[in-house]
């Protein structure tokens, strides 16, 4: 899955190789794929884009640079740009949660939905509420997520999210169950009996 993904990507970047939402999609379908390097240049390069620090923060945190990932959410929050009504508290909260990384931090009953920085939750001990956002979407009728934002969930800095019950909870509310019991299971999740699957 996330191999055809990265192929169908490399097509897009060879025929569209100065478009910005192109490269951005490409250098996120990279990550997914276990690369880093180049798609942090890359989202680098396109930080002013509204997503651009979204993203490249969450590949920092990924290899270990929370840090470097707080510091981008927090730039942006003093840039000239306008955020979505929603992200700078998120981005507050989400900068905090990552300055503390890789610390366990004790969390209200109900944890802050952190919008698309939730990926924060991964790093100190909470990756159930890495999915919080995304049934919020779900529930709002984006079945997709935001852009390609549920093809993050494959990434390696979500194995450990994968195996919650929260992971599989979002995974039916998606769809995704029922299209991989149609049409074959990813590399990642096989199903267990009839009605249960698990995921690495």
């Amino acid at each position: 899955m996330r191999k055809k993904a990265l192929a169908v990507g490399e097509r897009l970047a060879a025929l569209d190789p100065d478009g910005v939402t192109t490269q951005q999609d490409v250098a996120e379908v990279r990550w997914e794929n276990g690369q880093t390097d180049g798609p942090i240049a890359t989202l680098k390069a396109l930080i002013d884009r509204p997503s651009g620090p979204t993203s490249l923060a969450m590949m920092y945190a990924s290899v270990g640079r929370t840090k470097d990932a707080a510091a981008v959410l927090e730039t942006a929050l003093q840039g000239p740009g306008t955020l979505p009504q929603t992200w700078p508290e998120s981005f507050r909260i989400a900068a905090g949660y990552l300055r503390q990384a890789p610390a366990r931090i004790a969390l209200p009953a109900d944890p802050p939905h952190l919008d698309r920085v939730g990926f924060a939750y991964l790093y100190i001990g909470a990756p159930e509420h890495a999915f919080d956002n995304y049934e919020d979407w779900i529930k709002s009728g984006q079945t997709g997520g935001q852009g390609n934002s549920f093809s993050y969930v494959w990434n390696d800095a979500y194995a450990p999210a994968r195996k919650t019950k929260a992971f599989k909870q979002f995974a039916r509310d998606a769809g995704m169950v029922a299209y991989w019991r149609q049409r074959g299971w990813p590399d990642l999740c096989h199903p267990t009996g009839r009605d249960d699957f698990v995921c690495s």
